[in-house]
């Protein structure tokens, strides 16, 4: 992957988001905004999600991830922010 990416966050996501809390929530969007600019950074540890083709996680810290999908539009392949969780329970 290179170059910068397009993500787009599902309401899913978002509730997320909230449920885990300020400090958590901060480095998730920390976490896609480098994904955004250098998605190639070995720290986010993108990969594919086992058992799911087309999803993939991130590295939020050592045990939360974020799940996203692989979508496409008029425009091309955007990453649709899935969840973020605990790493036991996104696996």
């Amino acid at each position: 992957m290179t170059g910068p990416v397009r993500i787009r966050p599902s309401s899913r996501y978002l509730k997320s988001l909230q449920k885990i809390g300020k400090p958590l929530s901060t480095r998730a969007e920390k976490a896609v905004e480098k994904l955004q600019r250098t998605p190639d950074l070995p720290g986010l540890n993108f990969e594919s999600y086992k058992g799911k083709p087309g999803h993939f996680t991130i590295r939020v810290e050592r045990n939360f991830r974020i799940v996203l999908r692989e979508e496409h539009d008029e425009v091309g392949l955007y990453y649709r922010l899935v969840d973020v969780d605990d790493h036991d329970n996104t696996y």
